[in-house]
């Protein structure tokens, strides 16, 4: 299956000395990429890669990734803007050799198919690593008198669980 936001680079077509390389996402990828990411839209998704090809088949890539995009406040369920810009630095390795090691501070790798590297995909992966998953409206609290009801029955409220009627009214504002 071919990703939203697809931008194929030959490894074989890297110069030795390494290579500079933007990417911008179009709207319908930016669409695409919302609604995959479950945000009310996508304004500016793009990436500058600088690729540096070496003996052992793999491509060391640092970049620099900024989009500006909506999200929705997980307390106010507002939708506001937010800004991501930032660099980033990964490694394209040949299929079966990613490493999935528990050292934080290890660069990541992304496998690559048929000698083909997917920016774009890349791009779209480390946005979505960098959203926050609990976005909040600057300036939005909880009110001050609320606290959690200590041994609350889950399924209590409407009888589901309490993040049901958080989504249904989620999805209500969506459509209006």
């Amino acid at each position: 299956m071919i990703p939203e936001f697809h931008r194929p680079r030959a490894r074989a077509s890297l110069a030795p000395a390494g290579e500079t390389v933007a990417i911008a996402a179009r709207g319908a990828e930016r669409a695409a990429l919302a609604r995959r990411f479950d945000l009310p839209a996508i304004r500016h998704l793009a990436a500058r890669f600088h690729l540096l090809p070496a003996t052992d088949g793999s491509v060391l890539a640092k970049a620099r990734l900024v989009a500006r995009f909506t999200q929705i406040c997980v307390v106010t369920l507002t939708p506001f803007p937010a800004t991501i810009a930032t660099p980033f630095t990964l490694r394209f390795v040949p299929a079966g050799r990613e490493s999935e090691g528990d050292d934080p501070e290890a660069i990541d790798t992304v496998g690559v198919t048929a000698g083909v590297l997917d920016l774009g995909e890349a791009a779209a992966e480390q946005f979505a690593l960098l959203l926050d998953p609990y976005p909040r409206l600057p300036g939005a609290s909880l009110p001050a008198d609320y606290a959690p009801r200590p041994n609350a029955d889950p399924q209590a409220a409407n009888g589901a669980l309490p993040f049901a009627a958080l989504a249904a009214r989620l999805h209500s504002r969506r459509g209006r």
